[in-house]
């Protein structure tokens, strides 16, 4: 997360460094208290969010349009899922340890077309931890 501020001020003349310093201490300690409330598996019982449906949350949230592959770097950038390729080329989204404490793997299949793999599902929690990335950037 260090890293990712580093590199947002490097693009962009924002907030100093003592804001910054702020800003992380008071969000890594509400991180770490919603990673201690998130170990009880009772807490992961309505994790059913799509990265398109955390989009359209964000937009009406933050006032400005999301996507979902944003949705999916940001997840990446904080270190709760990585970008994994298969041996025919193809890209697949994995949790990491993190990750595991905000999400689920699920297997799913299309009932269109003849698809069937892996969807990852997010907790609600993880939309305000997204949405403060966001407001970051935009300041």
């Amino acid at each position: 997360m260090a890293q990712y501020v580093v590199s947002l001020q490097q693009k962009k003349p924002g907030p100093s460094i003592a804001v910054v310093s702020i800003w992380l201490g008071t969000n890594l300690f509400q991180l770490h208290n919603m990673t201690k409330e998130t170990k009880s598996p009772a807490l992961l019982d309505n994790i059913d969010l799509t990265p398109t449906q955390i989009a359209g949350k964000l937009t009406q949230k933050v006032g400005e349009k999301i996507s979902a592959r944003k949705v999916n770097q940001d997840l990446e950038k904080l270190g709760l899922q990585q970008k994994l390729k298969s041996k025919r080329g193809k890209s697949q989204w994995e949790l990491t340890e993190m990750g595991k404490k905000y999400a689920r793997v699920y297997q799913v299949e299309s009932r269109q077309s003849k698809w069937s793999g892996n969807q990852i599902k997010w907790s609600e929690k993880i939309i305000d931890l997204l949405a403060q990335e966001i407001f970051l950037l935009l300041a």
